[in-house]
């Protein structure tokens, strides 16, 4: 005990010279705040505070673990939070969602004081804080859409966001995309494992409206008010993200499948030019192909993709013994897309034998395929030039249910790769054209040279609702002359009113003064 109090006198005393220093021991910091007594936690905080104020960053996992530990001993220094919140917003946007809802949970915590302002000072203050937390709480959605594309457990969702409607998030816009994702999700999830209190969190975000348009998730949520664990509020942070980490029940692997993943791991460690030996351990794992975790072939074809390895044969073993296995159906979406794409890497030539893999695929995988996953599919299929109208067919079904998870990135790429493989269905496409017309905010040049690269974009530039707010982000966000001149040509072979494409052409192929001052007609 003396020693630790030492310790603290210490750090406290030099506490400006230790945290300026060129190696300062951040890794301290956690150790203070766990342990049970105020001298160490005030300690702790003074070191973040320290750090604020000299404009030190963190990396992000510091910053969670450090978050970690506020939130789980109820800490509530609020220039502390703060501090991390900002540091975290500018680090964490690849975060997975467990973690990041975790870290909400924490500032739901450090950041729910309602101080009454009274100085103009403080009122200033507050409004300075209010800007920041609005830019924190835009960046969390931004990361929770994407969770959305990639398919996050409604778990996840749920306590998102319960957690943004309590840090003050209003925006409807969001909370009926929520809404949307349940939808597409309640009928698959159990509403035992779901949260009772967070369901009811969840209601009140959604408010009335939005649950009356969205009955089916009214009903789930009431199901898990009902039904649903109690006492999962009480959890701390941390307890609660490892009770519900997907990555906490692994099932173990058997020691056929270990030996796979040996042989896979030894793959990655050959050099690429040493091709006899890959196509050693190659044959290795397909010889006990049978016994290992279909997924893991993904990892397997990335190898070839990442090797440059030709050994097409042996690919397509793989692909026939998924087919007359019937080993096809259990794997994910992810696994399909991923596989495809190494396929169409290394310019695999058994086209036959991927179409069967193709039609292989089950109604149901079809039905449960999440938004990010399935471009993956489309966008390889496009580079393998598949044109299969059956697989099509359940493509342009589930986008109907998921378009409207898709980033801006996602929706050009699969409007360029459907258009690239002829894909008939007028209505999923304009459907998707009109999705990317309400998103074209979020737009950026790589998305917009994705979706005017596409050849046939012209046919789709047909509604000047749709087309107006595409063209006023082409004309201010694109700075390719080859790309502008190649929309402009677009425009002059779509069907849309001559003014408007005068107008979009001129300020296409004019210079940069007149695109920021002039967008583009918008004809109501």
């Amino acid at each position: 005990m003396a020693a630790i109090v030492a310790c603290v006198d210490y750090i406290t005393e030099r506490l400006e010279d230790i945290v300026s220093d060129e190696n300062p021991p951040f890794s301290i910091i956690p150790h203070l705040l766990n342990i049970n007594m105020e001298e160490t936690r005030r300690c702790g905080q003074a070191i973040i505070r320290e750090a604020a104020e000299q404009g030190i960053h963190f990396p992000t996992l510091q910053v969670f673990r450090f978050l970690l530990a506020l939130g789980d001993h109820n800490m509530r220094d609020q220039r502390v939070y703060r501090h991390l919140r900002n540091e975290f917003a500018k680090t964490a946007s690849d975060i997975p969602m467990i973690q990041l809802c975790a870290a909400l949970k924490c500032f739901v915590r450090g950041l729910m004081q309602n101080v009454e302002t009274q100085s103009l000072d403080e009122q200033v203050e507050h409004e300075l804080e209010k800007e920041d937390m609005d830019a924190f709480l835009r960046f969390c959605v931004e990361n929770l859409r994407r969770g959305f594309a990639d398919g996050m457990e409604v778990k996840c969702v749920m306590a998102a966001t319960e957690s943004l409607y309590q840090l003050g998030y209003t925006s409807t816009e969001f909370y009926e995309q929520v809404a949307r994702y349940l939808g597409s999700k309640c009928s698959s999830a159990s509403a035992s494992v779901n949260s009772s209190e967070t369901a009811t969190a969840v209601c009140l975000a959604l408010g009335e409206d939005i649950l009356d348009r969205h009955p089916d998730v009214h009903t789930f949520l009431l199901e898990v008010e009902k039904s649903g664990l109690k006492g999962e509020a009480s959890l701390s942070p941390t307890e609660w993200m490892n009770k519900n980490d997907p990555a906490n029940f692994i099932t173990p692997l058997t020691e056929i499948q270990q030996e796979g993943w040996n042989i896979i791991n030894r793959m990655v460690e050959t050099r690429a030019a040493d091709t006899e030996k890959l196509t050693a351990l190659a044959n290795e794992y397909v010889a006990i192909l049978k016994s290992t975790r279909v997924d893991d072939l993904k990892y397997f074809f990335g190898v070839f993709e990442e090797k440059v390895f030709k050994q097409d044969r042996i690919l397509k073993q793989c692909l026939d013994y998924l087919v007359e296995s019937n080993a096809a159906v259990k794997l994910s979406a992810t696994s399909i897309g991923a596989m495809l794409n190494s396929l169409a890497a290394i310019r695999f030539t058994y086209h036959r034998s991927v179409k069967q893999f193709m039609i292989a695929i089950s109604t149901e995988q079809w039905s449960e395929m999440d938004a990010s996953p399935l471009v993956k599919i489309v966008s390889a299929m496009a580079k393998l030039s598949l044109r299969l109208p059956q697989v099509l067919v359940h493509v342009g079904d589930r986008l109907l249910d998921v378009y409207t998870f898709l980033s801006p990135l996602d929706t050009a790429l699969v409007i360029n790769s459907l258009q690239s493989i002829g894909y008939g269905n007028d209505e999923v496409l304009m459907m998707l054209m009109r999705h990317a017309a309400s998103s074209a905010r979020r737009w950026d040049e790589v998305s917009l040279t994705l979706l005017f690269g596409a050849s046939g974009v012209h046919r789709l530039l047909r509604n000047v609702e749709v087309a107006a707010p595409l063209l006023e982000q082409a004309a201010g966000k694109t700075s390719s002359p080859h790309l502008r001149q190649r929309i402009a040509a677009s425009l002059r072979r779509s069907a849309l009113p001559r003014a408007l494409v005068q107008s979009s052409t001129s300020l296409l192929t004019g210079g940069a003064h007149e695109v920021v001052n002039n967008p583009p007609l918008q004809l109501v």
